[in-house]
């Protein structure tokens, strides 16, 4: 069975996992998972869950890592309530799903960079001589701690509660439950009048075409960085980020932050549908380091500067301070950026500092 790694994500959006049971004599590894599945002709399934199913299992690891960039790997501390024990899946509440992938090469990463990784069956050594690896992560806590359940076998089974199910098959059937999200908004959602339906808590998005590019950002460097101790290996990538998305070089961006599950070139055309400018109106300039470390492959950079947002209708253009939080990996001796996040020191979403210590600021008022 030939899937890319990101298929089942795309079936299992919004799903939830309803059971997993781990058989040790039969080395098989299950999970059921609630997913949006309608039949072909747009009626409802008296069970729309699926079973996905490993078998053969050579190695089953847990891993926990941590949502905040800013914390090292070294520093989280896991719940007692939030440890998984694969021989009890059976006990875990029915929990949202964050992402499922099959031969996710990013995946096999973080789950062996992750700040804590329990290997519950076998090890990372016969991991690698499995043919077959599903991943899936869950979240927990507060803050939020990705959870991943990871393992690696011979082969994957799909079955729904009529029998094995094809991806194919299985991708009609989610198509048929877009087609009646489509349908009940077409018609203006469920109104006043009509039955609530789960369709309703998928609220559309208004999705025009990008504007003609005709503004032109500030002249200025995506990434001046007078004075910083960081070690250059990690401010390339920053570098590539910035002024990939300043010059509209979507290559250099996605190298910045390269997934290796996809080829460049589909990277790239993702990159053109979400971060070109005429998208968001934005554009940002790094000015300065604030922070940063290492800690094995694993990285932080905070960085400081400026967000420029384009004039829209009665509002001008805008600079903004802000700051960007990049979490970092390093891969075949490469630094890449993993995650990021952006605060605002106006809003409190980010830490304020007096103007003293930004002698920059002043050329962007």
């Amino acid at each position: 069975m030939t899937i890319k790694p990101t298929a089942l994500s795309e079936l299992l959006h919004d799903a939830s996992l309803i059971t997993g049971l781990w058989d040790a004599d039969t080395r098989t590894l299950s999970f059921r998972l609630d997913c949006l599945r309608r039949a072909v002709d747009g009626s409802e399934l008296a069970d729309r869950s699926v079973e996905l199913r490993v078998t053969d299992v050579v190695a089953i690891a847990v891993s926990y890592d941590t949502s905040n960039p800013e914390l090292r790997p070294s520093e989280l501390e896991v719940p007692d309530g939030l440890r998984i024990d694969v021989n009890r899946l059976d006990s875990i509440p029915e929990s949202p799903v964050d992402w499922v992938s099959l031969d996710s090469q990013l995946d096999a990463e973080t789950v062996t960079l992750a700040a804590r990784t329990d290997w519950q069956h076998g090890s990372a050594a016969s991991a690698r001589t499995g043919q077959t690896r599903l991943c899936i992560q869950l979240s927990g806590g507060t803050p939020s701690i990705p959870i991943s359940i990871w393992a690696a076998g011979g082969a994957l089974a799909i079955d729904s509660s009529d029998g094995p199910l094809t991806v194919g098959d299985w991708a009609e059937q989610n198509r048929a439950w877009w087609r009646s999200w489509e349908e009940r908004w077409d018609a203006g959602g469920s109104g006043e009048s009509a039955a609530p339906r789960e369709e309703d808590a998928f609220i559309p998005v208004r999705s025009d075409p990008p504007p003609a590019m005709k503004y032109a950002p500030p002249a200025e460097p995506g990434f001046e960085i007078d004075v910083t101790d960081a070690p250059e290996e990690l401010l390339a990538p920053l570098r590539d980020w910035f002024e990939g998305l300043i010059g509209r070089d979507l290559e250099r961006r996605a190298r910045a932050e390269r997934n290796p599950d996809v080829s460049l070139e589909e990277q790239v055309k993702s990159l053109s549908r979400s971060s070109l400018p005429e998208l968001l109106g934005r554009w940002g300039y790094a000015r300065a380091i604030e922070d940063w470390w290492t800690e094995g492959r694993r990285a932080y950079v905070r960085v400081r500067g400026i967000e420029h947002s384009m004039p829209i209708e009665e509002l001008a253009a805008e600079n903004e301070e802000t700051v960007w939080d990049f979490a970092l990996r390093e891969r075949e001796g490469r630094w890449v950026i993993a995650a990021y996040t952006q605060g605002w020191p106006r809003h409190g979403s980010a830490p304020a500092i007096a103007d003293s210590a930004k002698p920059w600021l002043a050329r962007w008022r």
